[in-house]
C-alpha cells in the first residue's frame, strides 16, 4: 500500500515538474537517456530505475528525495545537473543515496498512513 501511495506521488510529482518547464516527453527523455515512451510511462505508470531517477532528479533540479516525496532535506530545489554518461562507480554511490532516499521516503509516508 505505501509503495503504491509513494508511486503515485512520483508519478504526479514528475509529470508536475516537466509541466512546469514546458518540456516534452521528448526533450526530457533526450535529456536523461531515455526514450519519450519511457517518460510517458513514468509520468503514469513505472518508476524509473535509480540511475535514471538520479539523472531526472538533476534534469528538473530537484532531489531525488524531492522527486519521491516532495520534501527536500536541503530545502532547496537547485541540484547540479549529473553528467550525461554515468560510470559504474558513479551508479554504486548513487545506488547508496537511493536506498537512503527511498527508506527515508517510506518512514516519512508511513507516518503519514
Amino acid at each position: 500500500m505505501r509503495k503504491k501511495i509513494m508511486n503515485q506521488f512520483f508519478h504526479s510529482q514528475l509529470d508536475e515538474l516537466i509541466q512546469q518547464r514546458g518540456e516534452s516527453n521528448g526533450a526530457v527523455g533526450a535529456a536523461v537517456g531515455v526514450s519519450h515512451v519511457q517518460i510517458g510511462k513514468y509520468r503514469r505508470t513505472q518508476m524509473p530505475s535509480g540511475d535514471v531517477l538520479y539523472r531526472l532528479a538533476g534534469h528538473l533540479g530537484v532531489s531525488m528525495e524531492y522527486l519521491l516525496t516532495g520534501k527536500d532535506p536541503t530545502a532547496g530545489r537547485v541540484m547540479e545537473a549529473p553528467p550525461s554518461r554515468v560510470t559504474k562507480s558513479d551508479l554504486l554511490a548513487v545506488q547508496k543515496e537511493i536506498e537512503a532516499a527511498v527508506k527515508t521516503a517510506f518512514e516519512s509516508l508511513a507516518k503519514k498512513i
